[in-house]
């Protein structure tokens, strides 16, 4: 079974502290007698479903463009978080992950804030400490379901722990209807030569039917 965990990009959606949201600008429109209906859109590169590349938080480093797509693509762990305290290495140490894992995705409490139209500074994040577990680890790609995969209130430790060790993130997933466990992850972000890129991401349920 392929599940979609990618959130609908649409006027309102929610986004980060002063990042625009998309914005629908009509350039034909059928109803006012054009031939077809074309739009131009408007957005934050990291609105909705979407990755961070290095250049996110590195002045020099690598664009979405030049993502190792092998590292968005195999098998993932679905991890659910709950609570609302920042997810540390205790946590992740705590989990008993095969050690061979690459992919991991939090599902957390920010379900509950992801409904709502108003941005939410108290989301739960990965922790610069379980940043740093999971870049000792080996982990290739970590994603979660809210606007930013750092806490609210730090100054880019998260992400440049995880960026400058080549780590994907995955940001504003949606992955309400999904239960922990293992899936396959196809992650496939526009081709932008930019510092992040909008992402179409797929799970693909492993488990036979019984």
């Amino acid at each position: 079974m392929i599940r979609d965990v990618s959130v609908t990009v649409r006027p309102g959606i929610v986004t980060y502290p002063g990042e625009p949201g998309p914005t629908f600008t009509p350039i034909h429109a059928m109803a006012s007698g054009d031939l077809d209906n074309v739009n131009a859109l408007s957005m934050g590169i990291h609105t909705g479903t979407h990755v961070d590349a290095p250049r996110h938080f590195i002045a020099d480093g690598a664009t979405a463009d030049s993502l190792d797509l092998e590292a968005m693509v195999g098998p993932c762990r679905v991890v659910e978080v709950p609570g609302d305290d920042a997810i540390g290495a205790p946590f992740l140490e705590n989990l008993g992950l095969p050690p061979d894992t690459r992919r991991i995705l939090f599902k957390t409490t920010n379900i509950l804030r992801a409904q709502k139209p108003v941005f939410d500074p108290t989301f739960v994040a990965l922790g610069i400490d379980g940043a740093r577990w999971v870049t000792a680890h080996g982990i290739r790609l970590v994603g979660i379901d809210y606007c930013s995969m750092e806490p609210f209130h730090q100054q880019g430790e998260t992400h440049q722990e995880l960026l400058a060790h080549g780590v994907v993130i995955i940001e504003g997933l949606d992955l309400v209807r999904i239960d922990p466990g293992e899936y396959e992850l196809l992650c496939l972000p526009v081709k932008l030569e930019a510092e992040g890129s909008p992402a179409r991401v797929i799970l693909r349920d492993l488990r036979r039917p019984s």
